[in-house]
């Protein structure tokens, strides 16, 4: 029993174009995820960018100012508050902690002004004045801890 040429042409050409729509379908499904992906990238940049400057919009008013209004140290607590969300828990800490240090500089500055002149005094001064010199490190510190969250691509 032989088998018509043009069933055989026909049934070759059902498979290769089978295979060939397979193949455009599977190109279109991972171009499609992958843009997804970079979609989801850029939103969560959108989202993050805000809290990056305000990082380093308290760093540069504790390191510029020599008195920092507490409101100005509240109100990045209150842009902290989505890091837990939008980053790793390590950047939380590491938030947290600037928090900590500026509310600590604010503190430390009431304290100095309410002392008299003396060893006291002199003492508190040096301490207020290393971690505003702490908070100057941080200006490139900042940055690095941030890096790997701003990426689109990778």
């Amino acid at each position: 029993m032989d088998i018509p040429t043009t069933t055989l042409i026909l049934g070759v050409a059902t498979l290769v174009l089978t295979v060939v729509i397979a193949c455009v379908t599977s190109y279109i499904a991972v171009q499609q995820w992958l843009t997804a992906k970079n979609k989801l990238r850029i939103d969560l940049f959108d989202r993050r960018l805000p809290v990056f400057e305000a990082v380093m919009r308290l760093t540069e008013i504790v390191v510029s100012k020599e008195n920092i209004a507490l409101e100005e140290v509240q109100e990045f607590e209150f842009a902290k508050k989505s890091v837990q969300l939008l980053f790793d828990q390590e950047l939380q800490d590491y938030c947290d902690n600037l928090y900590k240090e500026a509310y600590g500089v604010h503190r430390g500055k009431q304290r100095i002004d309410s002392l008299a002149e003396g060893e006291e005094r002199d003492q508190f001064t040096a301490t207020w004045q290393e971690q505003r010199v702490w908070f100057n490190d941080q200006r490139k510190e900042i940055p690095k801890r941030f890096a790997s969250f701003f990426k689109i691509r990778g």
